[in-house]
């Protein structure tokens, strides 16, 4: 469990996440910003839960037309049409939008008291991934997490440099619709 003032150290996202879960269900957080790639690794333990919270949930993912690859483009359209509309496309408060950028930081700031984050690195696992049919690869949920709480020491440095991050992209970011829109496939995702 996360205990105030004892940042946390996690080699990957899965190991992270029981914490972060369970964080989310005691405390029922009413904001969530979450910086993600498709957000695969995070929808279920920690994107639904947040809903079931009623959190306000502002999501930012890689726009799918500037994916490193086909295989990344088609995992983003298919998690937002067949994840995220269909399991929470009721939901009011969950806003999605896509930025252009190039990946390079994960995390998701928590009601303003828990911050927790990663890095996007685009180094080849042959022992992951064929490297002959995948050239191009990018990781997020197998790489390194620190997460923090309010009572941590340097919470408020690494919570004010994710903020500037995610609200720059945020504004530059295009809404979720607008892309589907765009997009030449038939899902669930186009309106």
């Amino acid at each position: 469990y996360l205990r105030d003032g004892q940042a946390t150290y996690d080699p990957d996202q899965e190991t992270a996440d029981p914490t972060l879960r369970h964080w989310i269900e005691d405390k029922k957080p009413k904001t969530a910003d979450l910086l993600e790639y498709s957000s695969a690794s995070v929808f279920t333990n920690i994107v639904k839960p947040l809903i079931k919270k009623e959190s306000t949930i502002r999501m930012l993912l890689q726009n799918p037309e500037n994916a490193i690859s086909e295989r990344q483009r088609q995992r983003i359209c298919n998690q937002i049409a067949n994840v995220i509309l269909v399991e929470a496309g009721a939901f009011q408060k969950l806003e999605i939008k896509c930025y252009n950028e190039h990946a390079s930081l994960k995390g998701m700031n928590l009601g303003n008291e828990v911050i927790n984050l990663g890095w996007y690195t685009y180094d080849l696992r042959p022992k992951e991934l064929d490297t002959t049919k995948e050239p191009l690869q990018i990781w997020g949920h197998s790489n390194p997490l620190i997460t923090l709480s309010r009572a941590d020491k340097g919470f408020l440095v690494i919570q004010g440099f994710f903020t500037k991050v995610f609200n720059n992209l945020w504004e530059k970011a295009e809404s979720r619709a607008d892309i589907c829109a765009r997009c030449a496939r038939q899902c669930a995702a186009r309106p």
